[in-house]
Order: structure tokens, then C-alpha cells, then sequence
């Protein structure tokens, strides 16, 4: 048997109870390790990433217009970093890999998209079809109609149609 099987089979051992309501415990317990899901930080930040490439693709709505801004690893890694996420592993809460390492590598299993284009008309999103998936990285930005005259479409209507303008 190797050390991996040996360890693999090995069973947690559950430490007895040392400190009463009247007792000091000179080694309280460390706490309960949080499961750390990196899908839900995937799906949270709406982040994606561009097939083969080093390219990863993130949301963000500024007053109402939606678009995903294209950014490097390093720069991910540092709003990762900056959200909290640990950079490094810490083995004493059973982490091989960093939090940051793990979302990257679950962005490139499970949030690929396969070309980024701009589509007129379009929303930004992400858009799923028979051949791949797209992202849509930016919102058409549409003019808010007003009521009032027309003048120039009016006349340039008139030019091109004539009588059959309606």
C-alpha cells in the first residue's frame, strides 16, 4: 500500500469533548470550515470564459445599459482577490488549490463560451445554440422616443415614398 491509499483510507477520528461549563478549554475549537462553492461566485459575478484563449469575459450594468468587458487572468485574479478570495491555498482547511485558482479553473469547465461578438439589436448576454455558445458583450443603446414633430423623417419619408407615405 502507498502513502495515497494510506491515506485515502484512512477515517477521521472524532477528538473527545475536553472543556465542561466550568472549565477553561486552553484550545478552543477551530471553526467549522465553510463549503466554498466557486459556481455560485461564477454565476454571482456572471463571469465567462472565451474558449482558448486567456480571455475572460465579465458583466456590468452602468444606469441601465448591460455589457461584458473583456479582461486578462491577472486582472480577474485581482477582483477575485479583491472580493476576498484567497490567492493561496490553506491546506488547514482543505484547500489544494486557491480559492482564485478554483474559480478560474471551474470558469473554464463549466462558463466557456465559444465566440464574443456584437450583435445589432441584441442584448448582452449569453447565448446558447446548436453551434456553441456566444456572448454578446455589448447592449445596443436605443434612443428614447419622445412625442413631437418630425420634420427631417417626415420630409425624408415624403422624398422616398411620395404619396404612399402613411
Amino acid at each position: 500500500m502507498n502513502v495515497w491509499d494510506a491515506v485515502a483510507a484512512a477515517a477521521p477520528v472524532q477528538k473527545p469533548a475536553v472543556a465542561t461549563s466550568t472549565q477553561k478549554n486552553p484550545h478552543p475549537a477551530s471553526p467549522t470550515p465553510t463549503t466554498f462553492d466557486p459556481n455560485a461566485v461564477l454565476d454571482e459575478m456572471s463571469l465567462y470564459w472565451l474558449n482558448g484563449s486567456s480571455s475572460y469575459f465579465l458583466r456590468r450594468t452602468d444606469r441601465g445599459h448591460a455589457r461584458y468587458i473583456e479582461m486578462a487572468s491577472a486582472e480577474i485574479r485581482r477582483k477575485l482577490r479583491a472580493r476576498g478570495y484567497n490567492n493561496r491555498p490553506e491546506p488547514q482547511r482543505g484547500e489544494f488549490i486557491s480559492q482564485v485558482d478554483s474559480i478560474l479553473d471551474a470558469a473554464t469547465e463549466s462558463r466557456v463560451v465559444d465566440f464574443a461578438v456584437n450583435i445589432a439589436g441584441t442584448t448582452a448576454g449569453v447565448y446558447d445554440h446548436p453551434g456553441g455558445r456566444d456572448v454578446v458583450a455589448e447592449s445596443p443603446r436605443l434612443i428614447e422616443p419622445e412625442p413631437g414633430e418630425f420634420k427631417t423623417i417626415d420630409a425624408l419619408l415624403t422624398r422616398q415614398l411620395g404619396d404612399q407615405k402613411i
